[in-house]
């Protein structure tokens, strides 16, 4: 796993290094629509393809994930009723602090576009 944090060359560095290794990913998911303009912009720098080389998708949908090319598939989480829930949770905790610590789970979906296939290519 890869995170970016404040650096975006050492990500970059990183993301090539790995991407090139021995044991390269065949799929990078992305945790928002901003890391993943960021890595679609380096796997095209380092003379990659999507998804001919690497698979990718990202978290929510951004406008723009049907804009580039391939389509990059999503992985949309269900934003209002998540926020429903933490509401749900919050209010309780705070009408009974006593109360004991609650965890919920919601299901996220996946849009597979054009993104995400097999690799094509042996490196």
């Amino acid at each position: 796993m890869l995170e970016i944090h404040d650096d975006e060359a050492a990500f970059a560095r990183n993301l090539a290094a790995a991407l090139q290794g021995a044991d390269a990913p065949t799929a990078i998911v992305a945790s928002n629509s901003h890391q993943a303009s960021l890595v679609i912009g380096l796997i095209d720098e380092i003379g990659l393809s999507i998804p001919d080389d690497v698979s990718m998708l990202t978290f929510d949908d951004p406008e723009w994930a049907r804009l580039v090319r391939p389509e990059l598939s999503v992985i949309r989480q269900p934003t209002a009723a998540l926020a429903q829930m933490a509401w749900d949770l919050l209010t309780r905790r705070m009408a009974k602090r006593s109360r004991p610590v609650e965890s919920a789970a919601l299901e996220a979906t996946i849009e597979f576009r054009a993104s995400v296939g097999p690799p094509k290519r042996k490196r």
